[in-house]
Order: C-alpha cells, then sequence, then structure tokens
C-alpha cells in the first residue's frame, strides 16, 4: 500500500466552473522524494496546499498511510511544510525559531534541546543559533526553515519552492543539502518546483503538471528518454527539444519542406505518409557533420560545453556540444541527424506516436 495516496483529486472554484487540478491519481511511497514540476499556474501548489489541508478538496480522496485525511486539520496529518519565503519571525533568534512550533505544542524541554541538537547538525546552523534572521544569508536562512522542519519529526515534508530565492550557486548547494538529509532521516518529500533542473537532479520520480492535468508521471531519466507527449519533451531537459514540422514520403523524412533524411523501414512504417506531423529532436543529437545545411544564428561559449542556434521557419533550433567549438555567427554548418534520435508527434493531439 502506497503512504500517500491521490485518488481523482480535483479543485475548482467559481462554482465549479474553473478546474484548477483536474482528476489528480498519484501514489506515493514511504520515503520517496517526489517532485511535482510545471509551470506557473499550472496548479502545483494548490495540490500541495490540498495534501497539507490548507486548502478544501473539491472531490476526490486524500489517504496518508491508510487514512483518508480529506477532512482531517493540517495538526492531524503529520506533515511539515518548508516554503518559497521561509517565513521565519524577524524578532526571534535562530533556535527560537527552530523550537517555535514544539514550545506551542508543549514539547518538553529535554525533547526540545534533543531535536534542535540533531537538526541544527544535519543543517549546519551550530555556529548561528543566537543569531536573528536579517544576520544570515540566504542560503543560512533557508537551512534555518529546514531545521524547524526536522524538529517537528513528522515523516512527510512538502516543500513549495523553497530555492527560488537563492542565486544559482546557492540552489546547487541546496539541492545537494536537502537531498542528503531526506535519505538520511527517511522522510517522504513532495517537492514542489518550475525548475526543470532541480526536478531531474532531486526526485526519485517527477509528475509533470500542466493546466492543471497530469501529462506523466515517472522517473527522471524516463521523462527525458520517452516523454509521452510535446508538452513533455519540450518542458524536460535543457536547452529545449528542437521542434519542426515534418512529412513522410515512403522512407523519406522532408523537414520543413527542406532538410531529407532517409529513414529505416522500422521507422517510417510507424509514421503516417505524406500527413504533416511534428518532429522532436534533442539538442545534443544535432551533430557536426553531415548533409543538412544549417545557418548558424548566435553562439553561446560557456567553457565546458558550446550552444548553437540556427535559423529555422517556425523556430530556432539549438545544438548542444561537448567542449569549446570556435564558430562564427552567419556562418553554415553541415549537420547529421541519427533517425534513432528522432521523437515523432501528432500534429492535433501532440502524443508521441508509434
Amino acid at each position: 500500500m502506497a503512504f500517500i495516496e491521490l485518488k481523482h483529486l480535483q479543485k475548482t472554484y467559481n462554482n465549479q466552473q474553473q478546474f484548477i487540478l483536474k482528476d489528480i491519481n498519484v501514489d506515493i511511497q514511504k520515503g520517496e522524494f517526489f517532485v511535482i514540476v510545471g509551470p506557473s499556474g499550472s496548479g502545483k501548489s494548490t495540490l500541495l496546499n490540498m495534501i497539507a489541508g490548507l486548502e478544501n478538496i473539491t472531490a476526490g480522496v486524500l489517504t496518508i498511510n491508510g487514512q483518508e485525511m480529506n477532512d482531517e486539520p493540517p495538526r492531524n496529518r503529520q506533515i511539515s511544510m518548508v516554503f518559497q519565503h521561509y517565513a521565519l519571525y524577524p524578532h526571534l533568534t535562530v533556535e527560537q525559531n527552530i523550537l517555535f512550533n514544539l514550545k506551542m505544542r508543549k514539547i518538553s524541554k529535554k525533547e526540545q534541546e534533543k531535536l534542535l541538537k540533531d537538526a541544527v547538525a544535519l543543517t549546519s546552523l551550530e555556529n548561528h543559533l543566537s543569531q536573528k534572521p536579517h544576520e544570515l544569508s540566504g542560503g543560512q536562512q533557508q537551512r534555518v526553515a529546514l531545521a524547524r522542519a526536522i524538529v517537528n519529526d513528522a515523516p512527510i515534508c512538502l516543500m513549495d519552492e523553497p530555492l527560488s530565492n537563492l542565486d544559482a550557486q546557492l540552489r546547487a548547494q541546496m539541492r545537494t543539502e536537502i537531498r542528503r538529509i531526506q535519505q538520511k532521516l527517511g522522510l517522504t518529500i513532495l517537492y514542489v518546483t518550475h525548475d526543470q533542473t532541480e526536478a531531474m537532479t532531486m526526485g526519485d520520480r517527477i509528475m509533470v503538471l500542466h493546466e492543471g492535468v497530469i501529462q506523466q508521471i515517472g522517473k527522471p531519466l524516463d521523462l527525458y528518454n520517452h516523454p509521452q507527449n510535446l508538452f513533455v519533451a519540450r518542458f524536460i531537459g535543457s536547452p529545449k527539444m528542437n521542434i519542426a514540422r515534418a512529412i513522410c514520403k515512403e522512407q523519406q523524412l522532408i523537414i520543413e519542406g527542406e532538410w531529407k533524411i532517409e529513414l529505416p523501414q522500422s521507422i517510417a512504417t510507424t509514421l503516417p505518409q505524406q500527413e504533416e506531423f511534428l518532429i522532436g529532436i534533442r539538442p545534443e543529437h544535432l551533430q557536426k557533420g553531415g548533409d543538412l545545411q544549417m545557418h548558424v544564428r548566435s553562439i553561446e561559449q560557456l567553457g565546458h560545453e558550446t550552444h548553437v542556434t540556427f535559423y529555422m521557419p517556425q523556430e530556432a533550433w539549438a545544438a548542444k556540444w561537448s567542449g569549446q567549438h570556435e564558430i562564427d555567427a552567419g556562418t553554415t554548418l553541415s549537420i547529421s541527424i541519427d533517425p534513432q534520435n528522432i521523437y515523432f508527434f501528432d500534429k492535433e493531439t501532440e502524443k508521441l506516436l508509434g
């Protein structure tokens, strides 16, 4: 039995005229790091708040550890939360912030001291207990919020975009810290983010949401390698997947009416003939050297890899190549694409073909 079960969960407003979440079905296992990812407005935070008991469930059933929780108040759900805005009390010290909820629950001082010691050791806050939040860096404030969640000793921790206020270097560091703490404590974490890099690097499994509807659930590499539709294919991966219109004439793939690739029969027989569909190609699968002539629009030198953007009729394509490549904008490059690395999508439904 799953630790957390969402069965046909729905959320509506305006007398059920406006769906925020529609038919959400997912089972989450104990000790799993489960990431909910999607663009702004997809319903991620609303779903987290429904699980926490901060938002009512319009329809469906939420169970935690086998017990239905739809009508249970937040305090009975064995859940702690870490928010995007750390919600620290500015007039209290780090120690007082961490212990605030325990004091409200009248936990014994001895137990408070034990929980505090363990939490600050995990979050490396031993030297900051007497400081106020304004004396801390963003990363340290985030650690205080984590420590406060840890001392609550709840088996489930909900995190709502907790790293979005940090700079890129700190985000990378905190991703590692949060994962380390989660694994050490065996927490079940539901983690909301719009950042697909966070989702890919932190999650045991990822649920992709778009406009309140589940697009796909799976392990990070499953979503990357086997996207079920165009939205997942473009949302997971950076730079995003290249998309273009194409048709198939017998075994010849014609991209945007200009570039031609010979397909093996095993692929060609799965595609509609002389009927337009969409293709997707990951940037790392555009290779130098080949029969396709493409005009360079811009170059990004990152040191460890090079990003090249090409002109296309509908939208620019990107290539991602390891190492450093001296290329000038405006030049023409010969490119090859292995047919095995092409994704094919229905033009109307945007679902994966084949």
